[in-house]
């Protein structure tokens, strides 16, 4: 919502902000730490330390001690001198963002000038300064795994869960975790989930932070996922890989960096293809109802009831779904430039994907060519300055910019120019020539789509009939911080400000609306033309579009042109986030104190009196003297952490955190004319809007210990218990009657805080050193995640049927969580001596869960078509048989194996390599019918009060469809779901890549 200049008055208000003060982290780099002395123990001041290659270092204090700041994630090389003794260099120093590197030098005396001493790390395996768990994967782990994806390293850290596509943390819902991309932010806030993964080659690190953390980060009640790309060296090295695999996967990506003049630069470019993104369990089956071994010729029936003279044969083949191909572009960068107290550095980030959708491949069967397609283009820019004004005070200053575009689009006509191109794609001239006469003979009149084929009450679209509408939306995220990091003795104090503003429009034109404008071109008077009716001007197309468009639109008016003006102009949410913590670490603790400040603007507006919304019926739309702007939230986080050492080996953790974020903000916005037809009340509306919202706020503990029980093996064990309130749920507005000012249904449902969530559970894992070329990681997470709903939407069912009473508030499982959840990698690698199994090496994971909860139900089959069976999808139809939440569905488990050989030829190394994801092919269940409890049977044709009357009248062709496109293959669960039972099926890739 805008008003006159409010967007330059917030420009301007966060350039004078940027350029003024504050206080903020990189989120990409950690620090050195430790002592210098001689090998008698006693300590060297004044001795240097230098992270080689770089002009990173400090001199030692009186007590030998001393801190390098700002050390970006990687491995180095970090050598100590001093007049007298051996120059000393420790090889293979990894630094982990927001972590202290422990690094205590003992020189030895020396007689002779330049001698030196070099010593080869260790993996470190415990964190001294963590006060909370992290979880991270640097880039050799990331290079051996079984598993190349950012979500397959994740899926295998504790506590965090992968249920339908969507990442949950220690029991949280998915728009409680946040994620950045070299310190920028990448969350989408809208629809949550994060909106870019990096290349795996160009990861310096991913990390997992489940809760816990300092002030310094916010905008995440259960955990950040971070992701940092590398830095490059003083050397020009780079890699060349192509990968190819299963449905038509193929795979090129190139590295280089290097010095150039005085900055340290590193690209990674990656382009993949694939023509099955989401392949999937299919069975191929013929209709053959007579057992001739012929595929039988169906006649066809008008809406399955009265013979329209076609024939088809209805043939699938499960091994090649057609329109599924997709294309990605990717492209990341860093370039880091060195001044001595001045360092910039330089991130950019590109990636840009097209796709085609097939989700009812039977159904689609005889018309892919109109499939939509899609594309994503999103580009992101940071920035960053830091200046040590000595080498024990450090300010910092950045800046983020990320834009994000997705279109969708008929993809028999390609990506439209504007709105006359989408309206031809309901104009059968225009089929006709695109596709063929006989696909645009199908229409039943210039403007009326076809028809589709109907064979034993089961339908299948006919050649050139419209499948898809128009639609895009737009997103922007500006982030700006500076700050700075003071160290003073063993405090590390850190104080800052982050600002973020976003920008959200959004635009759908449908096939009914589209039908509606071809219709008025053909038969009326007041639409002379197509250009007519693209004009905008033309009050009748308007008038229709306004009709036929009842979602409405975000920042964009019916004709899809950009709109700036009013409510239903851009939503520009923004939030402000003040901080400041101090982490003490001495020899024998570690203490992050801190507090954070969160102000949220949501954008959401404010009705100026609940109790009579103001509801314009004749308009379709809002009374806007009746709403203002929201209210700006503000929320005080104290945090507070630990960490002991009892022993060398032994560490205990704790912390105590307040957390709050903004919520998914798809759920409350909407656009006035969407309100229009909720407060109408004649429709049921499970999706509708909210107001003047709450932000989620969690308040969480940690306590755990870890433990090094071997000189090359440790363990940590942790637990947690947290509280998560003012979550999003559907209500009614009790204040609403029913004699309201403005006549607004009393009934209308909305967004409101509401909901809670409480967890407890823990954690273990276990970390190796490579032991006799065995190196292994294992996790284990046990949690009770319980609430009211599992999402906002889940009371959709009781609140439509709230006629006397408030719906029940029953505590239950969530249907998201794993209560069981177990990894196990090893990494199995020759070493160099070892002839010609040098450079083999094996990399095995497994993973398990013992699946999700859901309830058993019961109900009929309401307004559902006979192909559709009785899937109780709509809320309303579903009568709980047990307590919700009470069943689970089975037990998964994956494995993944990756093989790999690496051989040196000339300088340059080559290996070669293959990857086999779901190892043996295990078809795991990932979802189940509620009315059955299992995946293989929805208990539709063997319930006779369901099915024995359809199947009566249908016979065998009936029931031999049934049991192939809904049993076998699931469309029916796709088609009112949007997922599937089953998740992946094996896939094999193999390539070879060239390192220089």
């Amino acid at each position: 919502m805008q008003y006159g200049g409010r967007t330059m008055r917030k420009l301007s208000q966060l350039v004078t902000l940027f350029f003024i003060v504050s206080f903020g982290w990189a989120q990409t780099s950690g620090k050195l730490r430790g002592t210098v002395s001689s090998s008698d123990g006693q300590a060297l001041a004044g001795a240097n330390v230098i992270v080689d290659g770089t002009s990173m270092g400090a001199a030692t204090d009186g007590d030998g001690g001393y801190t390098i700041l700002n050390v970006p994630a990687g491995r180095y090389s970090v050598t100590a001198t001093y007049i007298g003794y051996k120059s000393t260099t420790e090889s293979n120093v990894t630094v982990k963002v927001n972590l202290t590197t422990p690094m205590n030098f003992n020189l030895e005396s020396s007689a002779v000038e330049g001698e030196a001493v070099t010593i080869v790390g260790q993996k470190r395996l415990i964190e001294r300064s963590a006060t909370n768990s992290v979880r991270t994967v640097d880039a050799e782990e990331i290079q051996n795994a079984a598993s190349r994806s950012v979500t397959g390293m994740l899926d295998m850290q504790a506590g965090v869960t992968i249920t339908n596509g969507k990442l949950h943390i220690r029991g949280s819902r998915a728009e409680e975790v946040a994620y950045t991309l070299d310190g920028a932010q990448i969350t989408d806030v809208i629809n949550t989930g994060r909106d870019i993964s990096a290349i795996p080659e160009a990861l310096a690190e991913i990390a997992v932070e489940a809760g816990g953390y300092g002030a310094h980060v916010g905008g995440a009640n259960s955990g950040v996922v971070r992701q940092t790309l590398r830095t490059g060296g003083n050397e020009f090295g780079g890699n060349v890989r192509f990968e190819s695999g299963d449905y038509g996967h193929t795979d090129m990506t190139a590295t280089i960096g290097g010095p150039l003049g005085p900055v340290r630069f590193f690209a990674a470019l990656r382009n993949t293809h694939t023509d099955d993104w989401n392949p999937s369990f299919y069975e191929s089956f013929d209709i053959d109802v007579d057992g001739d071994g012929v595929v039988d010729d169906l006649a066809s029936y008008e809406s399955g009831v009265t013979p329209d003279g076609d024939t088809i044969q209805v043939s699938f083949d499960g091994s090649s779904i057609a329109h599924r191909v997709q294309d990605n572009m990717q492209l990341n960068t860093t370039a880091s430039m060195d001044f001595g107290p001045l360092n910039l550095r330089l991130t950019g980030v590109m990636d840009n994907s097209t796709w085609q959708s097939n989700s009812l491949p039977i159904y689609y069967m005889f018309n892919t060519d109109r499939l939509p397609e899609s594309e994503r283009k999103l580009t992101m820019l940071a920035t960053r300055v830091n200046f040590f004004l000595n080498p024990n005070f450090l300010l910092t200053a950045g800046f983020s910019t990320m834009n994000r575009s997705y279109e969708s689009y008929d993809g028999l006509f390609g990506k439209p120019s504007g709105f006359q191109d989408a309206l031809m794609w309901h104009d059968s001239a225009s089929v006709a020539s695109t596709m063929n006469a006989e696909a645009g003979a199908n229409w039943k009149t210039s403007y009326t789509d076809p028809t589709s084929y109907y064979v034993g009450l089961f339908p299948f679209q006919r050649p050139g009939d419209i499948t898809t509408g128009w639609s895009k939306n737009n997103r922007t995220t500006l982030g700006i911080d500076a700050g700075m990091t003071y160290q003073m003795g063993d405090h590390e104090i850190r104080a800052g400000l982050d600002i973020k503003q976003y920008t959200y429009r959004k635009y759908y034109l449908s096939t009914s609306a589209m039908e509606q404008v071809n219709r008025l071109v053909a038969t009326s008077d007041d639409v002379a033309s197509f250009d007519d009716a693209a004009s905008g001007s033309n009050e009748t197309v308007t008038d229709a579009l306004s009709l036929y468009l009842r979602g409405g639109q975000i920042g964009y008016d019916d004709y899809g042109n950009e709109y700036d003006e009013g409510f239903d102009g851009p939503r520009e949410p923004s939030s402000m986030s003040f901080y400041v913590n101090d982490k003490y670490e001495a020899g024998d603790i570690t203490i992050n104190m801190g507090v954070r400040v969160d102000q949220f603007n949501m954008d959401d507006w404010k009705m100026n009196d609940p109790a009579n919304p103001g509801w314009d019926e004749s308009n379709q739309g809002i009374y806007t003297d009746q709403f203002s702007e929201s209210t700006v939230k503000t929320s005080l986080q104290p945090r507070l952490g630990l960490a002991f050492p009892v022993t060398d080996e032994t560490v205990f953790h704790l912390q105590y955190g307040k957390f709050a974020q903004m919520p998914e903000l798809d759920l409350p916005y909407a656009s006035t004319r969407y309100m229009h037809l909720v407060w109408g009340g004649q429709n049921y509306t499970p999706d509708p809007m909210g107001f003047d919202l709450d932000p989620i706020e969690t308040t969480q503990y940690e306590v755990g210990m870890s433990y090094q029980f071997l000189p090359d093996a440790a363990i940590d064990v942790t637990a947690f218990a947290k509280n998560t309130t003012g979550q999003l749920l559907l209500d009614h507005k009790h204040e609403v009657g029913i004699d309201n000012t403005y006549g607004a249904s009393a009934d209308a449902p909305y967004y409101e805080n509401g909901d809670f969530t409480t967890v407890n559970g823990f954690e273990f894992t276990l970390r190796t050193r490579r032991i006799s070329r065995l190196m292994t990681y294992a996790s284990y997470t046990w949690s009770d995640a319980r609430g009211i709903n599992s999402d906002p939407n889940s009371n959709a069912g009781n609140l439509d049927q709230n006629a006397l009473s408030p719906p029940p508030m029953m505590i239950s499982p969530l249907y998201y969580t794993n209560k069981h959840r177990g990894a196990v990698s090893m990494d199995y690698r020759f070493g160099a001596d070892e002839g010609l199994l040098s450079g083999l090496g094996f990399n095995l994971q497994y993973k398990v869960n013992s699946g999700h909860p859901f309830t058993l139900s019961d109900g009929g089959m309401g307004q559902r078509a006979a192909n559709e069976g009785a899937l109780l999808q709509d809320a309303r139809s579903r009568e709980p048989q047990e307590p919700v939440g009470m069943s689970t569905t089975p037990w998964q488990n994956y494995v993944n194996l990756k093989a790999d050989y690496t051989l040196s030829l000339g300088g340059v190394g080559v290996q070669l390599f293959a990857y086999v994801e779901n190892l043996f092919d295990t078809k795991n269940v990932i979802n189940v019918y509620h009315r059955s409890g299992n995946a293989y049977d929805d208990n539709f044709l063997t319930d006779p009060k369901l099915s024995t009357e359809i199947v009566a009248a249908n016979g065998d062709l009936y029931v031999d469809l049934y049991e192939n496109v809904n049993l076998a293959n699931r469309q029916h669960y796709s088609w009112d779901f949007g997922q599937d039972l089953f998740g992946s099926p094996r896939i094999v890739k193999f390539g070879a890549s060239v390192s220089f």
